[in-house]
């Protein structure tokens, strides 16, 4: 059957009701997005067309008619850009005439939780993020939107996009609002996850960091159980449009030696800090399974997004300077000498860091458990800790107090999620090579407290919105219970 031809009439009109109906430069912005993702996809169509043997490739007229889609969805876009106007001038300068010295620094009272939602089922799946281990989320400004991991988190690379509904803020998870799939789940590596480590078993991938920038979806690939230092590659991108191939990487960045480092979230910087951090994105990787391979807390590397290109097999090493970076013999904090502290432990999680606008601050979030590490099997049972706990394969521990989970490996209950706050003075000093990566300390450590409740305290993905100031953070609570707190900065 041929293509219904008024596709043209059904764009212009959709114009002109923008044009007479009281709406906002938002659903301007959402149509320009959409005739965007239309175009884009009937270019990718024609382009596939050409790859297909003769017997197979689309007739003539229906080639004819992804053409005039083209055609009619760049009028459209010419006709929506007259509309939108100019470009908005920049802001006015920042004070201290744009110098980190003139940013004041983020501070307790600056911070606060604007409300939340809860995550759709995806697929059957209610993994935003999964764990910290295995997840991402991206703020989309297009939409607004959210692409988040989308699977069951072994060895996938699934992401789905959904929307950002009203916020509430209760204890109870009925009474908040639940976002709606906008775009199902894809692979947005296109099957090419095992090129980051050939020799690792690809049940341990995860997708650690998302972001939307340069009209792309970028993001980064990890293994989270790496005993060996085997992975060498670990940036990739996709379209906007998860649907359309159109996978680039993978890419190394800083060290393909020490990729435990860098494969974590991805965040912009603002361009005020740009000169003195190095660059114009940060990545980061903490608090990974075997620890020796990844830094003994935050971290921060500006690098260039734009760089992520080409495919595997060119293996790209991106540049970076590290900002932030801590090493077995210089920790965040002494966890062996004192095993019970507020700062951090190899039991500390981070989700996501990014720098919050109009601030001196370089933020870390996650999760940290400020009671006694312990290596071993955990138990609810208080008089057995301590006590032997024979393992028939990787010979004896001990139990430990951890009522929240009884499985085997590291623990420090009881736990809350937590924030780490960076001076960006000081990252700004390691760039110079006036201070040591690892000798920087946050001035603030923040808990952050949400009003439902759960004992794991387990994070999930954290996705940025520089605009509005606020962070998108996942509260893993078990099956189908995910709820996406949202983390507001005051305008400073």
């Amino acid at each position: 059957m041929r293509p219904h031809p008024p596709r043209r009439l059904v764009l212009t009109a959709l114009l002109l009701c923008l044009m007479v109906w009281p709406g906002s430069a938002q659903s301007l912005a959402t149509v320009q997005a959409t005739l965007t993702a239309i175009k884009t996809d009937a270019q990718a169509v024609i382009e596939r067309n050409k790859t297909l043997k003769p017997n197979s490739r689309l007739p003539g007229w229906a080639i004819d008619a992804q053409s005039k889609i083209i055609t009619t969805a760049a009028a459209a876009l010419a006709e929506l850009q007259i509309i939108i106007g100019p470009p908005k001038p920049p802001p006015p300068p920042l004070p201290g005439g744009g110098s980190l010295s003139g940013l004041p620094l983020l501070q307790d009272a600056d911070i606060t939780i604007a409300g939340a939602f809860k995550q759709p089922i995806v697929d059957g799946y209610d993994r935003v993020g999964g764990a910290a281990v295995d997840g991402a989320i991206a703020y989309n400004p297009a939409g607004p939107s959210l692409y988040i991991t989308a699977d069951s988190g072994v060895g996938t690379a699934k992401v789905a996009e959904i929307s950002i509904p009203t916020l509430v803020t209760s204890s109870s998870f009925a009474a908040l609002n639940e976002a709606v799939i906008l775009q199902g789940k894809q692979d947005v590596t296109e099957g090419h996850r095992g090129e980051i480590c050939p020799l690792c078993d690809i049940g341990y991938f995860r997708m650690r960091g998302m972001l939307v920038a340069l009209g792309k979806l970028y993001f980064t690939g990890h293994i989270f159980y790496d005993a060996s230092n085997q992975q060498r590659l670990s940036h990739g991108s996709h379209s906007l449009t998860l649907g359309t191939s159109s996978f680039q990487g993978w890419v190394s960045v800083y060290n393909n030696t020490l990729l435990g480092h860098v494969s974590g979230s991805l965040s912009a910087v603002p361009a005020v800090a740009q000169a003195a951090l190095g660059g114009p994105y940060i990545t980061e990787q903490c608090c990974t399974s075997i620890l020796s391979r990844a830094s003994f807390g935050p971290t921060a590397f500006t690098f260039d997004l734009a760089g992520v290109t080409g495919v595997s097999a060119d293996a790209i090493n991106l540049s970076a300077n590290k900002l932030l970076d801590y090493t077995e013999a210089h920790p965040l904090h002494n966890y062996i000498a004192n095993p019970t502290n507020e700062m951090w432990s190899p039991v500390s999680q981070v989700s996501g860091c990014f720098i919050p606008t109009g601030y001196r601050a370089y933020v870390c979030v996650g999760m940290h458990g400020y009671g006694p590490y312990c290596y071993g099997a955990g138990t609810s049972n208080p008089a057995l800790a301590g006590t032997p706990y024979p393992d028939p394969v990787t010979g004896p521990f001990v139990y430990c107090y951890d009522p929240s989970g009884e499985g085997e490996g590291v623990h420090a209950y009881p736990y809350r999620y937590q924030m780490w706050v960076y001076d960006l003075n000081l990252l700004a000093e390691v760039k110079a090579g006036t201070r040591e990566s690892w000798n920087v300390q946050p001035y603030l450590v923040k808990t952050l407290t949400f009003p439902i409740v759960d004992e794991a305290k387990t994070p999930g993905g954290l996705g940025y919105d520089p605009v509005a100031n606020r962070a998108y953070f996942a509260q893993i609570r078990g099956a189908y219970s995910t709820v996406i707190q949202v983390i507001q900065f005051a305008t400073p």
